[in-house]
């Protein structure tokens, strides 16, 4: 429709609808006035009749009052021209607001048809009129989404309430529609598929497919290209599926502490490690769920996810890019993390660099993506920074007296160090090998270290949520993207670690060339046991990070994040109850667990609410 040779009204009614409409309002006393202010004030009045008959339930007569009212505001082009630019703005907002109304009328209605095309003039007139409000736009597209899904074309509702859920993030109304559309489109997509493979395939080819466990014989570019998407890799796509990932996310995030305790390591060959068995878990699920067909697992395309990455490379290499930067940034944040640790101890590093990852991560992952409930995404985000402050709280030793030595010293803040884990980014928390000062003895600017570690483990969940939606990278190319990230940062960081752990007397007469050297050697002699317990807590990491990069589209990565930092409650129990770490500890520190343990599940409770 062309807005610009073309009266709103005729948008709306034909010809002669139009002659009744123009015929009523000035039979009925609303002739139309040649003052802009007294035609805005007699379409305010038939507004407001309107609604009174719509809140009665006559929708009918409701809509002849709105499109009264909209008569009273069509301006033609050179009336137009000739007003103000805050005229022009008062009058598109009224035209917006009658817009909406009749939109509304037609839902009520059940005319779905009628709801569809007036949600597109509401679109198409806030896109030409330049206006910028979210809540009205985010109407427009769930009555479009609505009316398209009760006329049976799931593609095109989903597509229309996704759009709506991201600027009207947690309307319960939105959501329930969004999951039936997308179980919908599910349907229709199996039976399009099964259309497709009796016309496509013989009976001969049908009796040569394997089993399950091998590829199907139609590859993805063997059918139309309108059905390319019927064959897509494994995604979950309503809260049915996401919440439980998000669980299995919480377990796998809060259980590596205690797996890493288990195994005894030092910081370099744990890092290693840890690293390694991410990108080799990363990689299995890459080449088995990136290539399953979720609406028939008995299939897999064995192209399908070597060619979405090729592709994502090719014409989404910024976003490529900008996800192993995320990786980068999270791993450069751990190592820092531990030397903020080493340096400060738990009770003073812990609030402030995790603190502000938490916070900081959390604010700029909603800002690019305000997609959760904000009324359980904060109030979620209060309670785990409280819970993390008591754990780190519950971690401070009463001041050691001047005759202890400097080795009890050292060894209790390594006990104390295995057992804090804020697991929201997967820090690597660990006491180097030089026993500690405390943070006493050095300048202010040791302080600048868990602020840098917080800073760059903070940034993962913003940067890859920016990979996400505006580079709009699939999410095996991003869970992948961000592994080699980690694996192009970890060398650099743990020979930069192991450098300064030498101290000036460890590094005379050392070249840094000879690091590599000495780390590998190191790292092959340690036992076989740490190994495989620093493996497994690689392991659970990596599929940490695939629930989280594949089950936040639907539940938001500002919630998965929160979700994520909550699993410090999990190494805090593991801590209490395996490994018996209150047994002898005073009952003020014992209280700060308490409350740790309180707040952790306050806001496990709040994000589990945020994803339904």
């Amino acid at each position: 429709m062309d807005f610009d040779n073309e009266s709103l009204l005729k948008c709306f009614c034909s010809e002669e609808e139009e002659q009744a409409v123009i015929a009523w309002n000035k039979d009925n006393e609303h002739a139309r006035s040649d003052v802009f202010e007294f035609r805005l004030e007699e379409a305010d009045k038939l507004r407001e009749e309107g609604n009174q008959l719509f809140k009665t339930g006559d929708f009918a007569t409701a809509r002849q009052r709105y499109y009264g009212a909209v008569w009273h505001l069509d301006f033609d082009i050179g009336q137009q021209w000739n007003l103000m630019d805050h005229h022009q703005l008062d009058l598109n907002t009224r035209k917006l607001k009658v817009i909406s109304n009749i939109c509304g009328a037609y839902l009520k209605e059940k005319d779905w048809v009628n709801t569809k095309k007036a949600a597109d003039i509401g679109l198409r007139h806030m896109e030409k009129a330049a206006l910028t409000d979210n809540d009205s736009k985010g109407k427009f597209l769930y009555r479009k989404g609505f009316a398209n899904l009760q006329r049976g074309f799931a593609e095109d509702a989903v597509e229309a309430l996704k759009q709506a859920d991201g600027l009207i993030p947690g309307d319960r109304q939105l959501r329930s529609a969004l999951k039936e559309a997308s179980e919908l489109q599910k349907t229709d997509r199996q039976k399009a598929k099964d259309v497709w493979k009796s016309k496509l395939l013989s009976q001969e080819e049908k009796a040569c497919q394997g089993s399950w466990t091998e590829p199907a014989l139609a590859a993805t570019s063997g059918f139309p290209a309108e059905l390319a998407g019927c064959l897509n890799m494994f995604a979950p796509e309503s809260s049915d599926v996401a919440l439980p990932m998000m669980l299995v996310m919480w377990f796998c995030f809060g259980i590596w502490p205690s797996l890493r305790k288990k195994g005894g390591s030092d910081t370099v060959n744990f890092g290693l490690t840890y690293v390694f068995a991410q990108v080799l878990i990363t990689l299995c699920i890459c080449f088995t769920f990136g290539m399953a067909n979720p609406v028939d697992a008995k299939h897999f395309d064995t192209e399908q996810f070597t060619q979405t990455l090729r592709k994502d490379i090719s014409e989404k290499s910024f976003a490529v890019l900008t996800a192993m930067i995320a990786g980068v940034s999270l791993c450069s944040g751990d190592f820092i993390m531990a030397k903020a640790i080493d340096v400060l101890g738990l009770a003073v590093a812990c609030p402030i660099g995790f603190g502000l990852a938490l916070t900081y991560g959390t604010a700029l992952t909603y800002a690019i993506e305000p997609k959760a409930d904000p009324h359980l995404l904060f109030p979620g985000l209060g309670a785990c920074l409280l819970g993390m402050l008591c754990n780190a709280a519950s971690q401070a030793e009463p001041r050691k007296s001047a005759g202890a030595s400097e080795d009890d010293v050292h060894k209790s803040k390594a006990e104390s160090s295995d057992k804090t884990s804020p697991v929201a980014v997967e820090e690597v928390k660990i006491v180097a090998s030089q026993p500690s000062q405390g943070h006493g003895g050095h300048g202010w600017y040791v302080f600048l270290l868990p602020i840098a570690g917080g800073l760059g483990c903070g940034s993962m969940s913003p940067i890859t949520t920016a990979a996400a939606t505006e580079g709009q990278l699939h999410p095996f190319s991003q869970l992948f993207s961000f592994m080699m990230g980690q694996l192009v940062a970890i060398f650099p960081l743990v020979s930069a670690f192991y450098w300064i752990a030498l101290g000036s007397e460890g590094r005379r007469g050392r070249s840094p060339w000879q690091m590599p050297c000495a780390i590998w050697k190191g790292y092959f002699k340690q036992y076989r046991k740490a190994l495989m317990w620093d493996a497994l807590a690689g392991i659970c990491v990596g599929l940490g990070y695939f629930m989280f990069m594949t089950g936040t589209p639907v539940v938001s990565k500002a919630v998965g994040w929160i979700f994520g930092s909550s699993s410090l409650l999990l190494s805090v129990v593991m801590g209490v109850l395996v490994f018996k770490e209150l047994k002898g500890k005073s009952s003020r520190q014992q209280m700060l667990c308490a409350f740790c343990v309180i707040f952790l599940v306050t806001a496990l409770a709040l994000m589990c609410a945020a994803s339904i």
